[in-house]
């Protein structure tokens, strides 16, 4: 008897330990993905500064960083176990690799008219303007993708505890 309320108690914390792991899990990713979506909005706001200061600005040369280099796309093809290449078979993740490519080549275009006489063209200062829009179109697309990492990470480990 004393065995049986042993292996009771054990399985009990075990439970009690997995859930909380669980807890702690959900609330590290979504911290991470926060942090992700801050270091993204710098980074669209860089690219903002740099029509403001322009192309030879510290802001512009930060704007010119790739979908692949920058922090965020760094960690989308970490392998670690806080690594972004964790979540590949989510959904969010196969759907925001494209809005995120195309917030860093849209800067790159405007970072490209910031050589041109931008000042003085008011065809060129619309294209700056459209291409801003089009870069927040994708650029909310990442955040909110960038959110649904966390509730299927968290709707994963829900599925796999229920099973197991």
């Amino acid at each position: 008897q004393a065995v049986n309320k042993f292996e009771q108690c054990f399985a009990e914390f075990s439970n009690i330990s997995q859930r909380t792991l669980n807890v702690v899990r959900h609330a590290r990713m979504v911290s991470s993905t926060a942090l992700y979506k801050v270091d993204h909005i710098v980074n669209i706001q860089k690219a903002y500064r740099s029509v403001e200061l322009g192309q030879g600005s510290q802001e512009a040369k930060d704007a010119e960083v790739s979908d692949e280099l920058c922090r965020f796309g760094l960690w989308l093809k970490d392998e670690s176990v806080n690594g972004g290449a964790q979540y590949q078979n989510f959904a969010a993740y196969k759907a925001i690799l494209k809005p995120h490519y195309h917030v860093h080549h849209r800067v790159h275009e405007i970072l490209l008219i910031l050589k041109q006489d931008w000042q003085h063209d008011k065809q060129l200062q619309q294209k700056i303007l459209d291409i801003f829009k089009i870069i927040e179109t994708n650029s909310d697309m990442v955040t909110e993708l960038v959110g649904q990492f966390a509730n299927e990470k968290n709707r994963q480990q829900s599925e796999t505890h229920e099973q197991g």
